[in-house]
Parts: structure tokens; sequence; C-alpha cells
């Protein structure tokens, strides 16, 4: 687990810039999807 956490801390550079996209990309369709959200106004299921 150590290895993995120091393998990740060396690709910072490309680990912070994959895990913000990630984070962004879930939370940004959490908000689209969810009930009550923007979606529910329109013709998406």
């Amino acid at each position: 687990m150590v290895c993995y956490i120091n393998i990740l801390l060396r690709a910072t550079c490309f680990g912070d810039i994959f895990k913000f996209g990630l984070w962004m990309y879930i939370d940004v369709s959490v908000w689209i999807w969810r009930p009550g959200g923007r979606a529910s106004h329109t013709s998406q299921p």
C-alpha cells in the first residue's frame, strides 16, 4: 500500500490532473443525473 502511494506521489503531475478530472466528472455527473437535478427537466431518462 505504501509503495502504491509512493508511485502515485511520484506521478503527481499526471495523477493530480487525472484525479481532479475524474472527481470533476463524477461530481458533474451526479449533479446532472440526481433527482431534482437539471436532467429532471429534460427529456433524457
